[in-house]
């Protein structure tokens, strides 16, 4: 490409030619948040010069943490119970026996009834796990629960015994909940399943406090069942290895009226109960159309809501009268310079994600012409929100020698430029998603495109979580509420009793599933939650059909042929919130599965099927039916990278629930891997390459990598005159650096020089 740096030209008033859009191109990974055969390699596919997933899976199947070990959130459960010698006359070690283990085995059955596990009897009592190694949504609740059970059970074993033999039994039980190591201690000769970690401790602690015939719990139990029992607040308490006094809570009951949890609304169900929502989308689009006059709409909602489905809807009712342009921002690209920007002009321009420069830069060309725009003056700023290099140095040093104020200027002019020679064709729908995670270069171009929307053609949809003074949000919504004769705010909220039962109702259809009363236990759990609603159906169908297939069997039986009574108790088992459903279905994956989702977690939300192929480097064929599964079983799904088959997760917290399953450990040596696989290859243009590197290699058991990284994304920001992002950059490589830097270290003092020069052009002269 032969461009000169010039200032734009003014705005042509030829009609450009005709285009048709690019597909939305997956975005690159977003870096956060086996122990089987799928993963042995072959050597000779090894590439060279790196570590190679074979050799490290290998020390990783060794390493009992790796094959084991995670991180899960449990409630663990203490219960001591004394009183088993009589008071009146001396029993024989025999029937104190026989009713030592009377008691154990009642309380165990309390335990397994709650469906926790028996982690160990203690001799006058047991620990008990609530959350490993089997996942509920409600397993602080179910503790709870069994721990005043256990009270009950323990007052009708008093009273048969207290008349014959006098026995006073006292029972004092602890309820903590927390993060813990869970996983096989031991060796070949003697393995163990059990969890360790501080919840464990404070959960012990907390039992050698409580009064005599009672259950007492730590405020962090307390905080997540407050809604189904009542509670006795008692004064705070010091506890041995605590510097400061703890809270802690008597249940007494549960509540006549319990508060259920609620979750994340999924995006594959019939869409119930967002109709005008969806009609005034509609009419703003023939407005558009009609008026040639611009509409914005903005969309907000807690996070799975449907926000993401009301927007496919959007497309599917107008989607053969409209041109579509979407772009999403990302939680780890909100540092990342003009990042919505640049996804935004990929698919306005057809460009890949991974095309090579040379291709960008004449595909820039090609699409500005078409555009009737000069190319020669508009390509170098495109090129530079792309993070895509110049074509040669005399522009590269033209562009670093601007003033930063006109290169914003200019940036900002070429990109206002492409959207009006875009809408002069052809009026269109422009769509921004999760822009709560927008970064400062493209939040600040957004405001200057919303405070003149009203003169363009174009549909603008908006969507967003519920943000309420979130710093990166609030001058777009404050834009917005200034231009609202052309603003439209949709807030998604539950749905109503009867959308709720139609929704089911249609679900069950579906899956000819024929229960009564099941409907009443979907629509208790989900709460007006369409991924709830979904969700549930699914698990139901997943447990219901969990049985043996005889090999020449091709129909699966129906569902109507269960016991509804087994169905009915099955759905009290099924967690309703969103992170419980996740780690449930996780926990049913077989080993390959789970270590093939615990890597896909690893490399970010959406990754490529060839990135995720050179890392494992298995057979294709394989690997491909393991996504597959993964895509039928609703935890992936199918998204294009580029021009290559790619894969995201389903919901961002999808990913973030299968990545804090796994030991620190794990995560060091993975993101290692996936760093030098990604520094080696060329999956990403450089800018994004060096974020993506910085981000890993900072996470792996070598952080001190991402110093070089983290300094090169700051200059490629500084180049692109986003100076916040830079000084995030800059600080976060000051962060890695050691606390006695070598003197006159390179690394160091561009840190410091960039910090300096960031903090000028930001205006933080203190």
């Amino acid at each position: 490409m032969s461009t000169e740096l010039a200032q734009p030209a003014a705005q042509s008033t030829e009609e450009p030619l005709a285009h048709t859009p690019a597909e939305t191109p997956a975005l690159p990974p977003s870096p956060p948040t086996g122990s089987d055969d799928i993963f042995d390699t072959d050597s000779n596919n090894n590439l060279p010069g790196r570590p190679t997933l074979d050799g490290l899976v290998a020390n990783l199947q060794s390493d009992a943490n790796w094959s084991t070990g995670e991180r899960r959130e449990v409630s663990v459960l203490f219960a001591n119970i004394q009183g088993f010698q009589s008071t009146g006359q001396k029993l024989d070690s025999e029937k104190v026996y026989l009713i030592t283990n009377e008691a154990m085995r009642m309380l165990a059955q309390i335990v397994h009834q709650f469906e926790g596990t028996v982690d160990k009897f203690t001799g006058s009592g047991l620990m008990a796990l609530f959350g490993a190694p089997a996942t509920h949504e409600n397993d602080p609740e179910r503790a709870v629960q069994a721990g005043l059970a256990m009270l009950d059970g323990l007052k009708s074993l008093q009273d048969r015994y207290e008349e014959s033999l006098s026995l006073d039994f006292k029972a004092q039980i602890g309820i903590n909940t927390g993060l813990v190591i869970a996983g096989n201690l031991g060796s070949d000769l003697h393995m163990e399943y059990t969890v360790i970690g501080d919840t464990v401790n404070m959960a012990a602690r907390i039992q050698g406090i409580a009064a005599v015939g009672t259950v007492l719990v730590s405020q962090t139990t307390f905080q997540r069942t407050r809604g189904f029992f009542d509670f006795r607040s008692l004064p705070p308490v010091r506890v041995k290895g605590k510097p400061d006094p703890i809270l802690a809570y008597q249940p007494k009951g549960r509540r006549t009226v319990q508060i259920q949890a609620r979750g994340l609304a999924g995006l594959h169900v019939p869409m119930v109960g967002r109709q005008k929502m969806l009609e005034a989308l509609v009419q703003a689009w023939h407005t558009v159309g009609e008026n040639k006059e611009g509409q914005t709409a903005l969309i907000t909602g807690d996070a799975g809501l449907g926000k993401s489905r009301l927007v496919a809807e959007v497309r599917h009712r107008i989607g053969s009268n409209a041109q579509f342009f979407q772009a999403n921002c990302l939680n780890h690209t909100r540092s990342t310079p003009f990042w919505l920007l640049g996804a935004l002009l990929r698919d306005m321009l057809e460009i890949g994600e991974g095309d090579p420069p040379q291709i960008v830069q004449d595909r820039i060309v090609q699409k500005l012409q078409e555009m009737k725009l000069q190319a020669a003056m508009l390509a170098p700023y495109i090129l530079n929100i792309l993070g895509v290099e110049q074509p040669n140095a005399d522009l590269r040093v033209r562009l670093a020698m601007m003033d930063a104020a006109m290169l914003q200027q200019q940036t900002h002019v070429a990109m206002h430029q492409v959207i009006r020679a875009e809408a002069r064709q052809h009026p269109f729908v422009l769509i921004l998603e999760d822009i709560h995670w927008i970064d400062s270069a493209s939040r600040n171009f957004l405001i200057e495109l919303l405070r003149s929307a009203g003169e363009l053609p174009v549909l603008i949809i908006l969507v967003s979580r519920v943000y309420g003074e979130d710093d990166s949000l609030r001058t777009v919504l404050s834009t917005l509420e200034k231009n609202n004769q052309s603003h439209m705010d949709l807030r998604l909220q539950a749905l109503s009793s009867d959308q709720e039962y139609t929704l089911i109702e249609q679900l069950l259809s579906q899956a000819d599933i024929q229960i009564p009363t099941i409907q009443h236990h979907i629509a208790r759990r989900a709460e007006g939650n369409p991924f709830y609603i979904e969700e549930l159906v699914r698990m139901l169908l997943e447990k219901l059909l969990e049985q043996p297939t005889p090999a020449d069997q091709t129909e699966i039986l129906p569902v109507p042929l269960w016991d509804p009574l087994k169905v009915e108790a099955l759905m009290e088992r099924v967690p309703p919130s969103l992170s419980g459903l996740i780690l449930a279905r996780y926990d049913s994956l077989g080993e390959s599965l789970r270590r093939t989702m615990q890597l896909a977690a690893v490399i970010g939300r959406s990754f490529s099927f060839s990135l995720f192929q050179q890392l494992v480097q298995i057979d294709v064929e394989k690997l491909l039916e393991m996504f597959d599964e993964l895509v039928d079983r609703q935890f992936l799904a199918e998204e294009p990278v580029g021009s290559e088959i790619g894969f995201s997760f389903r919901h961002v917290l999808v990913q973030e629930a299968v990545y804090s399953t796994m030991l620190h450990k794990s995560r060091r040596q993975l993101h290692g891997i996936v760093a030098t696989v990604i520094r080696d290859s060329d999956f990403f243009p450089n800018d994004e390459r060096a974020e993506s590197l910085a981000y890993h290699y900072s996470h792996s058991e070598e952080p001190e990598q991402a110093i070089h990284y983290f300094v090169t994304a700051a200059q490629n920001a500084n180049r692109r005159s986003a100076y916040e992002s830079s000084l995030q950059f800059y600080r976060r490589a000051l962060a890695l650096c050691p606390p006695n830097p070598t003197p006159f270290s390179q690394d160091y003092g561009q840190i410091h020089i960039g910090l300096g020069a960031g903090l000028k052009f930001s205006g933080e002269f203190e």
